[in-house]
């Protein structure tokens, strides 16, 4: 080994200096070649350039960082070792592309490791590796653990970084901005963009993101979307681009300004731009807004392999529904169970729907397992929140066991037990009428009981809604009700499982997910436009032979 690495520094040291110059200018013009689209014979160049010499560290850098642009992440990570073993001028730069590969492959130690030690490389003449590694902690959403990071580095002099265009004080500005923002530190993030003089057109765009952001958090969203279709009026489609309009899709929401949000995330989409599955995610939910249950169902399968947590179980109950929604109970069922395999941590609300599934088919044993697993996951979500103890109560009964009730039972799980018409209406009245809620209620006055016998006839196969550990209905009921001063238009209708035992009943706005006759309705406009487009197909054709 030290023999090898003798040999290795006696051929560094016997490369004539002279020929140094000549080598440099010989890949920078295959650099240029590169830069200018003239890929393959930038490539072919490389190749032999790196043939011609092979322990120059330029040439294996630069071919690592080729291959890593191509997502070939084997072949550019043994280029980079190959630069770090040689151990020369830009040794940094191997260390901080192996980091990088691992970054993108999801090993977040191994990444933070090959960073740590581009720092301590060389910690004062370079901002790039902390600015990566502070990138590193925010993406692994340990806000505090990056702001270290990026205060750490204002303290070095970033003269030799700016001169070899490697990061600057104002970019580590901008990142410890945006890392106080998701702490939701505000003040001081408004107080250091107050510093901050851009030296570049990128930098003003960032400032003026994060000062949007700011605005949106204040709930001061028509000045929010002013400075996000300022930035987007800047023809430049890159991160900061994108990263404004999906924020700018937000805004809208938030001004019930729909079209232009589904604009904005159709724009993103068209560009293949996911941020972790949350362009899928929203622009899924505003295709369900338009009613357009096919393009919401294809889009949020395109979010099932998410990587960000919630983007990607958001999906899969969105896509779990709509499958279930159109019959297909089976691919639910699959999709609920390949999303919780690769979750680390439960979501308790596609546990319900896929325990409610195996409860309705009769696999009790099955999803007693389930309810257990979630149980061991998180027993405050698995019993308080979300009350699986309910799901219990119905298998229980199922395999002729004494439900077990004791002091702390609500009256969901009471009424499992032994349904009381009464205890209903008293419910009702005293959650969705008499009292000052937050919750829809019923105008004063209205006659819960004959309300309900009213709302008996329309609990049918074609008003239900999603399971969950209760049957939904949704009724269209103008009118319904009030909440402070908006009207609701329909009444959501909750059940005792397989049951029209009404457990709950209130006013309420319409779903994103449909019923069933609304999906079936709008599969039957796709089969009507079908068989109108084939008529027409035959139609022309006849009249061309003609």
């Amino acid at each position: 080994m030290k023999r090898t690495k003798r040999k290795r520094e006696k051929n560094i040291q016997q490369i004539n200096a002279s020929t140094k110059g000549a080598r440099r200018k010989q890949l920078n013009s295959i650099k240029s070649l590169i830069e200018n689209g003239n890929t393959s014979k930038g490539y072919s160049e490389l190749i032999n350039y790196i043939e011609q010499y092979p322990t120059d560290p330029f040439g294996h850098d630069l071919l690592g960082k080729i291959l890593l642009k191509r997502n070939d992440f084997k072949s550019a990570k043994k280029e980079f070792e190959i630069v770090i073993d040689l151990h020369g001028k830009n040794y940094q730069s191997g260390l901080l592309g192996l980091a990088r590969i691992y970054q993108l492959e999801g090993d977040i130690e191994k990444a933070r490791k090959y960073y740590i030690d581009a720092i301590n490389n060389n910690p004062y003449s370079n901002l790039i590796p902390y600015l990566s590694l502070a990138s590193l902690e925010t993406e692994d959403k340990n806000y505090y653990g990056a702001l270290n990071v990026l205060y750490r580095a204002l303290d070095i002099d970033d003269y030799e970084s700016k001169k070899n265009n490697a990061g600057n004080k104002n970019d580590l500005k901008i990142a410890i901005v945006k890392n106080l923002l998701f702490l939701n530190r505000r003040t001081e993030a408004e107080d250091i963009l107050a510093t901050i003089i851009p030296n570049s057109v990128d930098q003003e765009r960032e400032i003026l993101f994060r000062r949007a952001t700011i605005l949106k958090h204040a709930k001061r969203y028509e000045e929010a979307i002013t400075l996000l279709e300022q930035i987007r009026s800047i023809p430049k489609k890159d991160t900061i681009y994108y990263q404004v309009t999906i924020e700018a899709s937000r805004v809208y929401q938030e001004l019930q300004r729909f079209e232009q949000q589904y604009a904005c995330l159709e724009e993103l989409e068209m560009e293949n731009i996911q941020f972790d599955g949350n362009v899928s995610l929203l622009l899924g939910m505003a295709k369900l807004k338009k009613k357009d249950y096919k393009g919401a169902k294809e889009t949020f399968y395109k979010g099932l392999e998410a990587p960000d947590f919630s983007a990607r179980n958001l999906c899969t109950y969105y896509y779990s529904s709509l499958q279930y929604l159109a019959g297909d109970i089976v691919g639910a069922e699959s999709t609920l169970k390949t999303c919780l395999e690769k979750n680390k941590m439960p979501f308790p609300l596609n546990y319900t729907i896929l325990i409610r599934i195996l409860y309705d088919q009769g696999r009790y044993e099955e999803a007693r397992k389930y309810i257990n697993e979630i149980r061991q996951l998180d027993r405050e979500v698995a019993d308080n929140k979300y009350s699986f103890r309910r799901l219990e109560i119905l298998i229980d009964k199922k395999e002729n066991n004494t439900p077990i009730l004791n002091n702390d039972s609500l009256y969901v799980e009471r009424q499992f037990i032994d349904y009381d018409l009464g205890s209903a209406i008293t419910y009702i009245e005293n959650n969705h009428q008499n009292l000052t809620s937050p919750k829809s209620k019923f105008p004063q006055g209205t006659n819960i009981s004959q309300l309900i016998e009213d709302i008996q006839v329309f609990l049918t196969d074609e008003n239900k809604l999603m399971i969950s550990i209760l049957d939904e209905y949704e009724i269209p009921y103008q009118n319904a009700g009030y909440n402070k001063d908006s009207i609701k238009n329909h009444i959501r209708v909750k059940t005792i499982p397989g049951t029209k035992q009404i457990i709950s009943l209130y006013p309420s706005d319409e779903s994103l997910l449909p019923t069933k006759s609304k999906l079936n309705m709008q599969q039957e406009k796709s089969h009507q436009f079908s068989r109108i487009n084939k008529f027409n197909e035959r139609l022309s054709k006849a009249q061309q032979k003609k």
